[in-house]
């Protein structure tokens, strides 16, 4: 979904590696084929904005007893204690797919040219550098493409409830990663009774930053506080600050700041309806989305029922 400038990709996306499954999260692992992909042009795909380096490959673990063993233990602690911070009851069972940050980069390119017409891209691009917000002649498609492939780090897919967790030996990355995208599956769970995560098409543009903002913003609260419990992660994700970023540091300000935007204002969001009302104050507003992004940026607006006025545009 492009949206307003925003490089962001929210769909399904082939599983083709290692897949557990059983209660639990599963008890083994088996090769499974890539499931067929409906067409949602809106279809929520969680992307956690950070990168890990590349290592071992996820099937490669389907190979070692004992490093499955451990992995389905660790996955499962994580799992619970997750959700016992995020105060939502447990899930009995995640479908996890087991990837390398090579395969994940393999990836990339087919989701997004799922996600993403090119004939829009040209157009949006067109449109944006008429208002000076990127530079004339930015391809946008390609720039989605170098953008995913250097940040994605975690997929969960509302529409299979399957859950991707990149593993390349890195454990305490991929512990504070998949902690993040456990409270997407809880909020699919216990906090979507419509499915909205899953197709947000009758949203306009706005709004759908607006509720992702507070998709991302819950997520990234609750990870924070895993990390909290769990100080010694912190030192992993220190050194991942000091890696370069060249295609996000390279990129228009506008861009970037779209793509950050759910995590980035979301968490403050998702800060002040804490500090309002705990966790309680959060879950209501899964019943009551914020409608734009101003009551993001200004949560007192929110509170306060400050509501848009819609602007009707003239007939072309």
């Amino acid at each position: 979904m492009l949206g307003c400038a925003a490089p962001v990709v929210w769909k399904p996306i082939p599983m083709k590696d290692q897949s557990r499954s059983g209660s639990g999260h599963g008890s083994s692992m088996t090769t499974r084929r890539k499931p067929c992909l409906p067409l949602l042009r809106t279809a929520i795909l969680t992307i956690a904005l950070a990168a890990t380096t590349a290592g071992a490959i996820g099937g490669a673990l389907a190979q070692d007893q004992d490093a499955e063993l451990e992995l389905e233990a660790n996955l499962d602690r994580i799992a619970g204690e997750t959700a016992e911070l995020r105060q939502l009851p447990p899930l009995a069972e995640i479908d996890d797919v087991l990837v390398s940050q090579d395969e994940l980069l393999a990836m990339m390119p087919a989701l997004i040219a799922e996600e993403i017409d090119p004939d829009d891209a040209v157009a949006q691009s067109r449109s944006l550098a008429a208002l000076g917000l990127i530079p004339a002649g930015t391809n946008l498609l390609d720039l989605t493409v170098r953008l995913m492939r250097e940040q994605a780090a975690g997929f969960y897919d509302p529409l299979s409830d399957e859950m991707l967790v990149l593993f390349d030996g890195n454990s305490d990355l991929t512990e504070y990663f998949y902690a993040h995208e456990v409270i997407h599956a809880l909020q699919d769970a216990h906090l979507d009774p419509d499915d909205l995560m899953e197709d947000l098409t009758a949203l306009n543009s706005d709004q759908t930053l607006a509720t992702l903002a507070l998709y991302e913003g819950d997520a990234v609260t609750g990870s924070a506080i895993y990390l909290e419990r769990h100080p010694t992660l912190a030192l992993a994700l220190l050194r991942e600050v000091d890696r370069d970023f060249p295609v996000m540091d390279e990129a228009p300000a506008s861009v970037g700041m779209v793509l950050l935007f759910p995590y980035t204002a979301g968490a403050t969001f998702v800060d002040r309806l804490l500090a309002e009302g705990g966790w309680d104050a959060v879950n209501a507003a899964y019943t009551d989305m914020p409608a734009s992004t101003e009551v993001i940026l200004h949560p007192l607006k929110y509170l306060e029922r400050d509501e848009p006025s819609l602007v009707a545009l003239p007939d072309p």
